[in-house]
Formats: structure tokens, sequence, C-alpha cells
């Protein structure tokens, strides 16, 4: 794929204004170990998907171990944990901010 200066120039921008660092994209895997039904399994994520993780499961009221183990549960043969954790950890967010998201693409509307 072909790089896009304009596009890494306006995901810089847009990145900066949300608040995203610059070493956000540089950081560096952390493996934790967590419990799913009771066995121990290594799994490699960036810090701040951990950060994201505890906070899901702080709004959630549940554990790091039993959000774990509710993504395995559907998680495809042949998929990465770590993989299937990023996309649900991007789910949960999208989700939560589609109210949102909504509300702003109505208002977009009303205004044309």
């Amino acid at each position: 794929m072909e790089e896009c200066p304009e596009m890494k120039a306006d995901v810089m921008r847009r990145s900066r204004n949300i608040g995203l660092k610059s070493e956000f994209v540089r950081s560096v895997p952390m493996s934790r170990t967590v419990l799913i039904d009771g066995a121990p399994e290594t799994i490699r994520l960036n810090e701040e998907t951990w950060a994201n993780l505890a906070d899901i499961a702080g709004r959630e009221s549940m554990s790091r171990d039993r959000i774990c183990g509710l993504v395995r549960e559907r998680l495809q043969p042949g998929h990465s944990m770590e993989s299937a954790i990023r996309v649900f950890v991007l789910a949960y967010y999208r989700a939560a901010a589609q109210p949102y998201l909504n509300a702003r693409g109505a208002a977009a509307g009303r205004q044309a």
C-alpha cells in the first residue's frame, strides 16, 4: 500500500486534536497473565490497550480476567487473542460513542 503524505498529515492532526500523544504510536507491548476459566494465559498488548481494558472492566463492574474470558468465548479458531482484545476495545468505545456520533450527524444534517 502506497503511503499518502496528505492522509498521514490529516491523521496526525486529528490525533493531536483528540489528545493522542506520539508516544502512543510507539507504545511497547507488555505481557500480562490473565486467568481464563481458572487457567493462566499470557497476553501481550501495548500499555494503552491494557489501560483501556482496565477502564472497561471498571465501567462494567467486571474483572479484567472476566472480560478476557468473554472475548475468548467469542474467539474464532485460528485468530489471536491479542487481536480479538484490541478489536473488542475498539468496538466497545465505538458503541459508547455512537449516541454522540448520531446526535452530531443529525445536527450537521439540520444545518445543511
